[in-house]
């Protein structure tokens, strides 16, 4: 790992709504998951797993060293997280799936899936505490910096609270500050981005419900029982004090 840190560019009226709508950290990426060949490869600013989690399935049994370089070490954190969801044999590989799906990308989760995050952070934030490489050389931590690696032991002791039911405020404040007037017609303005930017670029198989239902509420995948009203998911939120907040993709 390597934490990077961009440069500063011009500002314009679309980069800013840009900005708004992806936000300042990266939960996930925007292209195919790709099987790497080679025995060395980088990965660049994929914000989740799904080129590793591909790569690793089609050479199970070969070696493989894969480097990860990402903007925010918090995204390190969340996909040394979703990788233990599917590595662990305490679940079955049903509920393995439908945890790392909660936990990917929903705003408000099931109270199993937040039980497990403040249990597993609690066991991660040791293991990098302590220096060790994490889940028997899956994760080699020495090419971060002692700094950066106190980082990562914050983010996931922080993890380890219960949220404090703000996500659906946060989710809904930037909503409305990226569509300012157009707010009241929020569902007429994602309707037609799923038809304009989704579907056009390739997002058909995802269905307009789906997306219309994550734009309104920030959940992606519908887990939770019909009386089940959720938790926030702590691995989605970031920032501190009057900072704190949401500051993934809210758009796409």
């Amino acid at each position: 790992f390597k934490e990077h840190r961009g440069m500063k560019s011009e500002s314009s009226p679309q980069k800013n709504e840009l900005d708004l709508g992806l936000g300042g950290v990266s939960w996930w990426g925007f292209s195919p998951w790709e099987s790497l060949a080679g025995e060395s490869v980088l990965i660049v600013g994929a914000g989740d797993p799904r080129h590793v989690l591909r790569t690793l399935a089609e050479h199970l049994g070969g070696k493989k060293e894969i480097f990860l370089l990402e903007q925010n070490l918090q995204v390190y954190c969340k996909q040394m997280l979703l990788m233990a969801i599917l590595t662990t044999s305490d679940m079955d590989m049903q509920t393995r799936v439908k945890m790392y799906m909660d936990i990917f990308a929903n705003c408000k989760i099931k109270e199993d899936s937040a039980s497990w995050i403040r249990k597993e952070s609690s066991r991660l934030a040791k293991l990098v505490a302590a220096r060790q490489n994490v889940e028997n050389m899956l994760w080699d931590l020495s090419l971060l910096k002692e700094k950066e690696i106190d980082e990562m032991e914050t983010v996931f002791l922080s993890w380890k609270k219960e949220g404090d039911g703000n996500m659906e405020e946060f989710w809904r404040g930037r909503q409305k500050k990226l569509m300012g007037e157009r707010w009241e017609n929020r569902e007429g303005v994602a309707d037609m981005d799923y038809h304009m930017k989704m579907v056009e670029r390739g997002g058909a198989e995802v269905s307009k419900t789906d997306f219309l239902r994550w734009r309104e509420s920030g959940t992606a995948y519908e887990l939770k029982e019909v009386d089940e009203v959720g938790v926030d998911n702590v691995t989605l939120m970031n920032g501190k004090g009057k900072d704190s907040g949401s500051w993934g993709d809210i758009i796409t």
